[in-house]
């Protein structure tokens, strides 16, 4: 038997481009070390070095690093049954996946900006243009209990992550009742036994 990687995730404790992994890896009981970087502390200069592409997150899996959100989420899917075997079905779930990466542009801007005027107007629109836009396609595709129809996916964690930890906190007038198919699948992650532990500390 292939003994378990040896991991370390290094982001900032706030969720935020880490959080996908950290749910994925929690989902799975997967063991690793969540190594946080105090935000405003020079931690992350001293680090930059030994990163591949001198950004955070990074993962470390045996002693090797390596970057990129969504990659990482990608490979914590593989060890965790998240990520299909079959290539069709793989390809659903990278269109997903794609289509967030598309949405998380506009989503990240408004979240974090930190001029309180701006914010506003970047939220506003935001829940004006591309958050239907792209959550009416996305409701389109929902093949069943979840994206991939009944099996659980990378896809249905992205959509919980967007959800709990950026949208609703920042926009609560949004109601996601409008798309029913989507608020199924965000009820349905956010009831999985394995991240209630987690999910208690982070929401």
């Amino acid at each position: 038997m292939t003994p378990s990687p040896q991991l370390k995730l290094t982001y900032w404790e706030k969720p935020a481009r880490a959080n996908i992994a950290r749910l994925i890896l929690h989902f799975g009981n997967v063991p690793f070390e969540d190594e946080h970087i105090g935000e405003g502390s020079t931690e992350l200069f001293a680090i930059k070095p030994s990163l591949p592409l001198g950004q955070i997150p990074a993962l470390e899996v045996d002693g090797v690093v390596y970057a990129q959100s969504i990659a990482i989420a990608r490979y914590a899917s593989r060890m965790t049954g998240l990520y299909p075997i079959d290539i069709t079905e793989a390809l659903f779930v990278d269109m997903i996946t794609d289509t967030f990466i598309e949405l998380n542009g506009p989503l990240y801007g408004a979240c974090f900006c930190r001029d309180a005027a701006t914010k506003r107007e970047k939220i506003d629109d935001f829940l004006a243009t591309s958050l239907p836009k792209y959550f009416a396609m996305l409701e389109k595709t929902v093949r069943g209990k979840f994206f991939l129809g009944e099996k659980l996916s990378l896809a249905d964690f992205l959509l919980f992550d967007a959800v709990a930890y950026l949208i609703r906190p920042n926009m609560p007038v949004f109601d996601l009742s409008t798309y029913p198919k989507l608020e199924a699948i965000v009820s349905e992650v956010k009831a999985l036994p394995t991240l209630q532990e987690y999910l208690s500390k982070t929401l």
